[in-house]
């Protein structure tokens, strides 16, 4: 599951190594952007006025939960939605 804005495939790609041997997460990044729509799905994480996600419990901002994590508890949460 990915975000629609492409926000934690970037945060992927900016761990990976384009040289030498693909490890698993190499792989996996491949498979997302290779796949077929019907393989990930995309949810869109809307953000508030001030850049925060909007369903970032504000708890976690206020402990200065770290910037690059708040898209993947984000996610996490939207998904909990019914």
């Amino acid at each position: 599951m990915l975000d629609q804005a492409g926000e934690i495939q970037a945060e992927y790609r900016r761990y990976l190594n384009p040289r030498g041997q693909p490890g698993v997460g190499d792989r996996f990044y491949l498979e997302v952007l290779n796949s077929a729509p019907k393989r990930i799905e995309r949810v869109e994480l809307p953000k508030r006025d001030d850049g925060e996600f909007l369903d970032l419990p504000q708890a976690l901002i206020d402990v200065n939960f770290d910037p690059s994590d708040r898209k993947f508890a984000a996610l996490a949460k939207r998904k909990r939605r019914p």
